[in-house]
């Protein structure tokens, strides 16, 4: 089974817009939709893959959340989502990928907020046959 992941990205100064919809399809899917309790400090979610299967990668959240890679003491990357602005990267576009040549074997997710859970929505996009 094959799936496709989209980007949309769009650019506007209130008189003219601008977009472009890059699409990425691939055989391996990774989805969780996790919800982090208030104060909720290093919650493990299993997703794994190699730099080599990384195809796209989208994570959302209501809240600013921190995400761990790898390890929650050492983690090979700290990256902080910031609340309603997604973390994306695409295979086909610019820049360079986000996770080190070790991979993702875990992530680790921790929310600072002592009042309100956090909602956060993983879809990966890989290639299963590397």
């Amino acid at each position: 089974m094959s799936y496709t992941h989209g980007l949309r990205t769009t650019w506007t100064d209130g008189a003219a817009t601008l977009g472009a919809n890059v699409e990425q399809t691939n055989e391996g899917q990774i989805t969780h939709n996790v919800t982090l309790a208030a104060s909720a400090s290093l919650v493990e979610v299993t997703v794994a893959f190699t730099q080599a299967q990384l195809r796209s990668i989208f994570i959302l959240s209501n809240l600013t959340v921190t995400m761990r890679t790898n390890s929650s003491g050492s983690p090979v990357e700290t990256i902080t989502i910031q609340a309603n602005k997604p973390f994306t990267w695409q295979f086909a576009g610019y820049g360079t990928i986000p996770f080190s040549s070790a991979g993702v074997t875990r992530l680790f997710f921790s929310n600072a907020d002592a009042v309100s859970s956090a909602s956060v929505n993983i879809r990966v996009l890989i290639d299963a046959t590397p």
